[in-house]
């Protein structure tokens, strides 16, 4: 990236002593004098920033090293007024938007991997040690009766182990726990030596009495997480609280590349947001703010997008992957248009990982990449029309402005 920061300090230079117009030269030491992605991107961007300079960029020459051949941008006809078409410009714009996401991934790997060994993931595993892990079969049953539920116990538990109190009125719910009861019962004694049974004087084998441990099972009523109150747990994954700026257009644009509708509720758990499957809509918990809003809406879009059960091309894909890509495709987003997450989408990664290897993060780099590029194209596609569509209302006569509605989002975030 010299070369690209050398243009700019040509150009800052060129100001100040009222430069006109300029040409620009470069080497390719391998000879090769065939513009690459990257020569065509740079100049893409010097072309712009000489144009708000009041300045004309004459040609690019690109010089072969060594054999003294050359490649000019203008003898081509690449370098026109008009070289920026709409197509140089959106295969400039995707070069730039995959070199950029290649990096965000590339932090957030090197971020979970640093949260992994900090004191904050250590005192969470420490807490989420105590939560019994229940089987299968009770899982099912949690599910069954709170679909919702996240972090299980039972009424004591929750008074001891964690200093929360269960809250009046509320609905327990039916697990299957162990009742091992024991029993006494008689066997032969046998001779520590020989392991054979011993004969008393009376010509009989001697009899000795032992515990046993009979399974059995009783019905017991937990709790979850949202049905107590008292001293909060350790998180992780910290609720963001950050504005956004011109976030209404911004969740106008994500909601244009959700393959389904967007609705804003007061979710009745702890979800932030949810995608229906049976109903082909996304849910989004109202009242976050700007920055959890958006976040969120990208993840469950992300979702939409990957996971749907009908259109799902990764059916063996298990939970723990399809979570790792909605959030890790949310972070990627997010961080692109400046929008930090890290202090939410870390521990939300982390947690639903199956280890420090990251092997499900690492399984779906590919994936993440691919629809982070999808959906921040979608985004600025939907950004710059409701840039032309506001341009095109203020040429109007005020009569006439009055009676367009632009679009609006009806999110309900903060």
């Amino acid at each position: 990236m010299w070369y690209k920061k050398c243009n700019l300090e040509i150009l800052h230079v060129g100001l100040k002593i009222k430069l006109v117009l300029h040409q620009h030269r470069h080497f390719h030491p391998s000879g090769d004098i065939t513009p690459s992605k990257e020569d065509m991107f740079i100049t893409n961007k010097v072309y712009e920033a000489s144009k708000v300079m009041d300045i004309s960029l004459v040609d690019h020459i690109i010089v072969g090293g060594g054999s003294g051949d050359y490649y000019s941008m203008k003898g081509k006809g690449l370098f026109t007024s008009q070289m920026l078409s709409d197509s140089v410009m959106q295969k400039a714009r995707k070069y730039e938007v995959k070199n950029d996401v290649a990096e965000i991934t590339e932090k957030l790997e090197t971020g979970i991997k640093d949260l992994y060994d900090s004191d904050k993931y250590k005192a969470y595993l420490d807490t989420m040690s105590r939560f019994y892990h229940y089987s299968p079969n009770n899982c099912l049953l949690i599910a069954m009766q709170k679909s919702d539920a996240t972090y299980v116990a039972g009424y004591t538990t929750w008074q001891r182990s964690f200093e929360r109190q269960v809250m009046r009125d509320q609905k327990g719910i039916k697990i299957i726990s162990p009742a091992p009861y024991m029993v006494i019962k008689e066997r032969d004694k046998l001779d520590p030596v020989t392991k054979q049974p011993i004969i008393g004087k009376d010509g009989m084998t001697e009899k000795e009495v032992y515990e046993s441990t009979r399974a059995a099972f009783k019905v017991a009523t937990v709790f979850d997480i949202s049905q107590t109150e008292g001293k909060d747990l350790p998180e992780i994954a910290t609720e963001l609280k950050n504005s956004v700026e011109s976030y209404e257009d911004f969740m106008v644009a994500i909601e244009s590349v959700s393959p389904v509708p967007v609705e804003f509720l007061d979710i009745q758990s702890s979800a932030k947001g949810y995608y229906d499957n049976m109903e082909k809509k996304i849910v989004i918990m109202e009242g976050m703010s700007n920055a959890q809003t958006i976040k969120t809406t990208i993840h469950e879009v992300s979702h939409a997008k990957l996971h749907d059960k009908d259109t799902d091309i990764k059916k063996a894909d298990d939970r723990r992957t399809k979570e790792i890509e909605a959030e890790s495709i949310a972070y990627t987003v997010c961080q692109h248009y400046g929008i930090d997450t890290s202090d939410y989408s870390f521990g939300y990664v982390a947690d639903w990982s199956s280890g420090k290897e990251l092997d499900e993060f690492k399984k779906s780099l590919g994936t993440i990449r691919t629809t982070a590029c999808d959906i921040i194209s979608g985004i600025d596609s939907k950004v710059e029309t409701l840039r032309q569509e506001r341009e095109a209302l203020r040429a109007l006569p005020q009569g006439k402005a009055e009676e367009v509605v632009p679009t609006k989002s009806h999110h309900r975030g903060r």
